[in-house]
């Protein structure tokens, strides 16, 4: 058994107390050298030249307590829990999870009762309202700058969270959705419409998407680059025939602290399956569609060995294929 964190607040709390002004916030000081960029740029301080800006927000994150009206934007009596809030005492019974639970401190695998998690929910959408404010702020200078029409605008997250889902804050070594869906919205002038798809895509798809949207040539591209050209789904979301991937691998490897993890999933839009190193007769199978809150674990459910089996064999594939080939071979040998 891994030892708990008695105290874990006194090493990361998930609130923290200040009283900067919002234009002294870190999201405004993004959205404030962002735009000065864009500015400059206008002016000709860089030429000719196309640019490429990472407007990389810190927020949301915790520990959270948003600046100025965005704190009380949200009230924590209003905050709905998630259906599976109830669910901790189930998952420290997990033959996997239950032992990392509270043993790192910072952002991984943080139980949480109530009346925290309604308020850590409603300070973060007020973070969030914030962040919105800084976008539009970006985007409205893209159009007085002239460059909205030749601009591509991607908005993205590098990972999600729980917030109350299973009981718990925060991420970690992972079975559920709040930790893997993250925002994806892609503005291409000349090739998107307002639009919403389903469409499986992951972050490793975005690199060769843009380069093909910006034209690169194929043999200009890195050799070994994995991923898939998205574009079809941006010129046309509501035609799953053009979706490239019917499935999202998730590879996640963890040493830091305590942490020594190694996890294996793979989503598909109708099942999600976890394997964890180390237990070959275990695994985490939801049904995505009629079980979205992922309260019934189907690993054990005869009903759904079929299922099982298909998505083992599907993860094996998919991690066939992306394994690295060493040592290289040389052309001609």
């Amino acid at each position: 058994m891994r030892a708990r964190w008695k105290f874990i607040d006194n090493f990361f709390s998930v609130f923290t107390q200040h009283e900067l002004p919002v234009n002294l916030y870190s999201s405004a000081y993004v959205r404030e050298r962002t735009i000065a960029f864009l500015e400059r740029h206008a002016n000709g301080d860089y030429g000719d030249n196309p640019f490429y800006v990472h407007c990389s927000f810190p927020d949301p994150h915790q520990p959270v307590w948003p600046p100025g009206r965005y704190r009380d934007m949200y009230k924590p009596e209003d905050v709905e829990l998630p259906k599976n809030f109830k669910n901790l005492e189930k998952l420290r019974n997990h033959p996997y999870l239950g032992q990392y639970i509270n043993v790192m401190p910072g952002a991984m695998l943080r139980e949480t009762t109530e009346e925290e998690a309604r308020k850590f929910i409603a300070f973060t959408y007020g973070t969030i309202a914030l962040l919105d404010d800084c976008i539009g702020q970006i985007l409205a200078s893209l159009e007085k700058l002239g460059y909205a029409d030749n601009t591509i605008v991607v908005y993205t997250s590098d990972h999600g969270d729980l917030m109350g889902e299973q009981g718990m804050l925060f991420k970690g070594p992972s079975a559920y959705m709040g930790v893997f869906h993250i925002p994806m919205i892609w503005r291409v002038p000349g090739l998107t419409k307002p639009a919403i798809s389903d469409a499986l895509m992951s972050s490793i798809d975005y690199p060769k998407t843009l380069l093909n949207i910006l034209g690169i040539p194929k043999r200009k591209q890195p050799l070994e680059m994995q991923g898939y050209d998205m574009t079809p789904v941006l010129k046309d979301a509501e035609n799953i025939e053009n979706e490239p991937k019917d499935c999202c691998l998730i590879e996640h490897d963890e040493e830091v602290g305590p942490l020594y993890v190694r996890l294996r999933h793979l989503i598909t839009k109708e099942f999600k399956l976890t394997l964890y190193e180390g237990h070959k007769d275990y695994g985490d199978l939801f049904d995505r569609k009629n079980d979205p809150d992922e309260l019934n674990n189907l690993w054990f459910n005869n009903n759904y060995k079929d299922a099982r089996f298909n998505m083992v064999n599907r993860l094996l594939q998919e991690c066939l294929k992306v394994q690295t080939r060493y040592p290289k071979r040389l052309g001609g040998t």
